[in-house]
């Protein structure tokens, strides 16, 4: 439940809480932008060590996972603006795929943020995913609701953005 949690948070970060022009100033406002992001996680985070560690060890299960997740953002969104900068206005593919590669390094993360600070195996999630694809899929109501809210949210908010990333004509011929 804290992998889809965290990914729903990020979702919503990044589609729902974050304008247009947060996006083209992020690197005039990086630690903005780290604020935007601790203030949609950290509430998850915390709700999880709550639950599920009876507020036990607060640097293990709050801290120190809040410093890895705002610190990985921080160096995957340095480094994509970074990359993006030395694209030109035509290289509208480079693009698409930096923003590709952007959601799913950020989703390693949080998976990997899972496995070192709140014992989500990496077999665990493989076994889930294949469950998900069987007929016999027993997910919890929290878990089917999650899934369920990030299913739309990649279906509707995500790939509106992929389409709005604009296409030229030398862009689009790649694709044939």
């Amino acid at each position: 439940m804290i992998l889809l949690s965290l990914i729903l948070a990020h979702l919503i970060a990044d589609f729902f809480l974050q304008s247009d022009e947060m996006v083209r100033e992020k690197l005039k406002n990086l630690k903005k932008h780290m604020l935007h992001h601790l203030l949609v996680l950290l509430p998850v985070i915390l709700l999880f060590w709550a639950l599920s560690y009876d507020f036990a060890k607060p640097l293990e299960f709050v801290v120190l996972p809040g410093l890895f997740l705002l610190g990985t953002h921080f160096l995957i969104d340095f480094l994509k603006i970074k990359l993006l900068d030395r694209t030109t206005d035509h290289q509208n593919i480079k693009k698409l795929f930096y923003f590709i590669a952007d959601q799913i390094i950020h989703l390693a993360m949080l998976i990997i943020a899972c496995h070192l600070f709140f014992q989500v195996t990496i077999t665990d999630l493989q076994e889930k995913g294949v469950e998900l694809l069987t007929e016999n899929s027993a997910l919890s109501i929290a878990n089917a609701v999650l899934f369920i809210i990030i299913i739309v949210i990649l279906v509707t908010s995500v790939s509106g953005h992929i389409i709005r990333i604009p296409w030229d004509a030398a862009d689009s011929a790649a694709f044939v």
